[in-house]
């Protein structure tokens, strides 16, 4: 689908909305008699336009978003010898690198990222990815090393005296030994191990079992015994004092005690959370009870019970001040223990679920899963708190103002942009999903799916937010009637709204996923993933239901010749459809996700996702099939110089395309996700989702239409 950039025909729909079909084909006659003669006059290009180059459109500067906290930090890492802090973003895939109070970098690493081990002595970070089945190895700032573990590791833990670090790999159900940047050996364990507790001074390492009910014991690369009769383990903390061994069991009212190769006791206190930390100055060990409580244990005694927050999952102690730092994730707060008292409670992000202590500058660094930052606490007070990743999207132009508004997933803003520079952000609501641009009244509409509503935007102001239907997930402009269609992913099925108001609602197909609109016409239609057809709206009311492929996920719109052509994602095809009826089915690439279309030349290109490749469509017919990056996943098309941009997110790079011919591939940030083009100055504008940036592509002067005033010269 084309979410993002909805074709980007702008520039000519805003003359359409003036001027109706005939405008489009004035500008049309107008573009091919200056593509004839564009070395008779010289052009003086007014200040805000590109300027003139030779040659093929190229990248010509980045708009860089400061790094920040990625999508659902769910653990944190402390390297105290260096002072770097590590964030595992599951959602996101990578690491946040944190020093004293900044983030000062992002690492991509395998696919979820769920736990961290770090070894300070050679300062190697140990990151398991869950979803790739492997361990990402970084030291300091850079990732230098990816090893193949099982399947589904979920814990670390390392062995300081040795080396030696133990990956719990929960569905292979083994456990994979590493030293340094290599895998020493692969070792047996129980069934589902979740959790690896180590003590450095005997060097036996405890792996807890969920699905056995036991525990592995291991002493270096061996494993020496199983501990049988330990109900559903699922974390595992060390008192290196005494040698004691303590295992929760989630939900379950006790705590298992080990010694050596030994369960010597269980201890009766409350139903356990499961997450525990041990104080090795004092040798309490605190543990997490629901629904809010910390038992606090001393040798195989509880000597206090301590009322906390809602759900708390994860507990950190300072050695250096003997704080015990308790995350409750329901009450998004933080309580404070010291001793067997609570001193403070402290709000932080929303639904904390990881805690990181610095001993040495005494700062407390808190993952908020829920709203995407960390809250740096130090003692019993919140220091600051480090803003989510822009994670940028969805990209609308106005031609007519020149804005660009790039929409920010992780941090829930709008970036404006003017040419080349970064002028503003906006706060928006949460999760942008979707940008309409209404050039006619320069209202600017966010699709927020997180928050189902929708953020009116004016120039580079916020003016209001309105209520839309469940996960809004598109949204698009009808210039001619200044009606905007919000597809909502539930019910109800598209919102219409006119100006600042909602006018109507309207049921729609299942699941409604894209939404275009034909100016000449006025006919929207709505394609709906799961019911497989495509809702046809004219104005405020539905008047058809076509069918479609399967999983129909985009939808583009030629208002010159009326053709309408859906980008059916499982069926590897596009339906063609004129007014209100089907008129064929093409067959594509393996799952077309996009559609550009060049109004100038009636070429509508389609990105097949999964074959690599763009289908190029004249009319009802497949003229081509271009070869383009990895993962195609959005197309912009400049009708006015001719010149068609594929995003390639896996290859982290531009397709430009020309007529039938591919004619450069341009190198930009990680993850180009989406494309907008203002023909106006012909800057293209691609959103670097994992790169959190913005390439700006220039194109040469001569091969384009220049909008704003320009003075010619004999």
């Amino acid at each position: 689908m084309n979410k993002v950039s909805g074709i980007l025909k702008l520039g000519l729909v805003t003359l359409a909305a003036a001027t109706g079909l005939m405008g489009i084909l004035l500008l049309l006659s107008l573009a091919g008699a200056v593509h004839a003669n564009v070395d008779a006059p010289t052009v003086d290009v007014v200040p805000g336009t590109a300027q003139a180059q030779v040659g093929p459109p190229q990248v010509i500067t980045t708009v860089q978003f400061p790094p920040g906290i990625g999508l659902r930090p769910t653990a944190v890492g402390v390297n105290p010898a260096t002072g770097y802090v590590y964030v595992t973003n599951n959602l996101s895939n990578d690491v946040s690198v944190i020093s004293g109070t900044s983030v000062i970098t992002t690492l991509a690493v395998g696919i979820e990222p769920s736990a961290v081990g770090v070894n300070p002595m050679p300062g190697y970070v140990y990151v398991a990815n869950e979803g790739s089945n492997n361990v990402s190895v970084i030291s300091g700032t850079t990732v230098i090393t990816t090893l193949a573990v099982g399947s589904l590791p979920q814990a670390v833990g390392v062995n300081l005296s040795t080396g030696y670090v133990y990956v719990a790999n929960r569905n292979s159900h083994n456990v994979t030994v590493i030293s340094g940047t290599d895998i020493v050996t692969t070792l047996a364990a129980g069934s589902s191990p979740r959790a690896v507790g180590v003590n450095p001074v005997t060097g036996y390492v405890y792996v807890a079992n969920w699905d056995s009910n036991n525990v592995t014991v291991i002493s270096g690369t061996g494993v020496i015994t199983t501990l049988g009769e330990v109900i559903q383990p699922q974390a595992v903390a060390v008192n290196t004092a005494t040698g004691c061994v303590y295992v929760s069991h989630r939900g379950m009212p006790f705590v298992t005690v080990i010694s050596g190769t030994n369960v010597i006791t269980q201890i009766m206190a409350g139903f356990v959370n499961s997450a525990m930390d041990m104080n090795s100055n004092t040798g309490y060990l605190y543990v997490a009870t629901l629904p809010g409580g910390v038992a606090v244990i001393s040798g195989t005694e509880v000597v206090a019970e301590i009322t906390v927050g809602e759900s708390p999952v994860a507990l950190g102690v300072n050695p250096a001040t003997d704080y015990v730092y308790v995350s409750n994730q329901d009450s998004n707060d933080v309580t404070v223990i010291s001793g067997t008292s609570v001193i403070t409670t402290l709000m932080v992000g929303t639904s904390p679920v990881a805690v990181g202590i610095n001993p040495y500058t005494g700062y407390v660094y808190v993952a908020n899963e829920g709203s995407d930052n960390a809250t740096v606490l130090s003692g019993t007070a919140v220091v600051t708190t480090l803003a989510a990743a822009s994670w940028p999207g969805p990209v609308g132009v106005n031609p007519a103002t020149g804005y660009v508004y790039v929409a920010n997933w992780g941090s829930n803003d709008v970036t404006v942009i003017s040419g080349t520079s970064d002028i503003t952000t906006l706060v928006g609501g949460k999760y942008p999903q979707a940008i309409g641009v209404n050039p006619a009244t320069g209202y600017v509409y966010v699709a927020n799916w997180g928050g189902n509503d929708l953020t009116v935007i004016s120039g580079t102001s916020v003016v209001t937010a309105l209520a839309v239907g469940e996960f809004p997930w598109d949204v698009e402009v009808n210039p001619s009637t200044g009606y905007v269609y919000v597809a909502n992913e539930n019910s109800p099925g598209v919102t219409v709204i006119s100006g600042t108001s909602v006018v109507a609602t309207l049921a729609a197909g299942a699941w409604p996923w894209d939404v275009e609109v034909n100016p000449s016409t006025g006919y929207v239609y709505v394609a709906n993933n799961y019911s497989n057809d495509v809702t046809v709206i004219s104005g405020t009311g539905i008047v058809a239901i076509l069918p479609a492929g399967a999983w129909p996920a985009a939808v583009g719109v030629n208002p010159v010749t009326g053709y309408v052509y859906v980008a059916n994602g499982s069926s590897h095809s596009v339906t063609v459809i004129s007014g209100t009826n089907v008129v064929t089915t093409l067959a594509v690439g393996a799952w077309p996700q996009a559609i550009g279309v060049n109004l100038a030349t009636g070429y509508v290109y389609v990105a097949n996702g999964n074959s690599n490749s763009v289908t190029v469509i004249s009319g009802t017919s497949v003229v081509t099939t271009l070869t383009v990056g990895s993962r195609p996943i959005d197309v912009g098309a400049n009708s006015a110089s001719g010149y068609v941009y594929v995003a390639n997110q896996d290859s982290n790079n531009v397709t430009v395309i020309s007529g039938t011919n591919a004619i450069a591939t341009l190198a930009v940030g990680a993850g180009p996700v989406s494309v907008g083009v203002n023909p106006s100055t012909g800057y293209a504008y691609v959103a670097n989702h994992y790169g959190h940036s913005i390439s700006i592509v220039g194109e040469p002067a001569a091969r384009r239409i220049i909008y704003l005033p320009i003075v010619l010269k004999d």
